[in-house]
């Protein structure tokens, strides 16, 4: 998940059409866009501000790192942590000034989609911005 709609084309779509930069017009229809809310809200670990990673001991790269294993071996770790945390709130990895999410398997029954917005194909205006930001083409 992503804070706002540019950090969620990244962490869904963009990230597997970087080295060709260009989105098919299939994926734009196959992929949407929605809010969502967590009932209760949320407990993350914020790896996004300063002191954050720190605290924790580390380093950038677990979440900007390419070597999963790393990552996912912290994930497990924070998953574990008596504190009980939901998630993490990380920099992505590909627009380090956006904020993402991943929330724990634990949480998922309290998600709850509070708006629809549809296929990215749907959406013309805001795909053409944020294509047009990251430098994206596409067959629509």
């Amino acid at each position: 998940m992503a804070e706002d709609p540019y950090g969620a084309f990244l962490e869904s779509i963009g990230r597997a059409f970087l080295r060709t930069r260009f989105v098919p017009r299939t994926v734009l229809e196959s992929t949407a866009l929605a809010e969502i809310r967590f009932q209760g809200g949320l407990k993350l670990v914020d790896l996004a501000a300063s002191a954050g990673l720190t605290r924790l001991g580390a380093e950038g790269s677990i979440a900007a790192g390419t070597d999963y294993q790393v990552s996912q071996a912290w994930s497990r770790a924070i998953h574990v942590h008596r504190t009980g945390p939901d998630g993490l709130y990380y920099p992505s990895r590909f627009d380090p000034a956006r904020r993402s999410c991943a929330v724990f398997d634990r949480r998922a029954a309290d998600a709850k989609v509070i708006r629809r917005l549809g296929s990215w194909s749907r959406q013309t205006q805001l795909l053409g911005q944020v294509l047009d930001h990251y430098g994206f083409g596409t067959d629509m």
